[in-house]
């Protein structure tokens, strides 16, 4: 079931909307500077959950693939080739669905 939630950043509101997922939510909007309030659950029709969604919050952070670039300039893909592994594992843990 979906729920609200309010975001507020200095005391000011900064989003409203629905989540699903506390996790990607907190995810999106993190650190101290956010105050999230998470509303009641609510009769909102659920909505399906796409393959980009899933994937988004199984990937590894981007601050890895950074941190392998730079080792791959010097010499070391071993780094690159495992984050590309893990980003390959996350395709086939949530894959592509084409609807036609």
């Amino acid at each position: 079931m979906s729920r609200l939630f309010t975001a507020k950043r200095a005391g000011a509101v900064v989003r409203r909307g629905t989540f699903v997922d506390e996790k990607l939510l907190r995810r999106d909007m993190p650190g101290p500077e956010y105050e999230l309030v998470l509303d009641e659950h609510l009769p909102f029709p659920e909505r399906s959950v796409g393959y980009q969604e899933q994937r988004r919050g199984a990937y590894p952070p981007i601050a890895d693939f950074a941190d392998a670039m730079y080792w791959q300039t010097q010499g070391d893909d071993s780094k690159l080739l495992e984050y590309m592994a893990k980003c390959a594992a996350v395709k086939e843990q949530f894959p592509k669905i084409d609807i036609k």
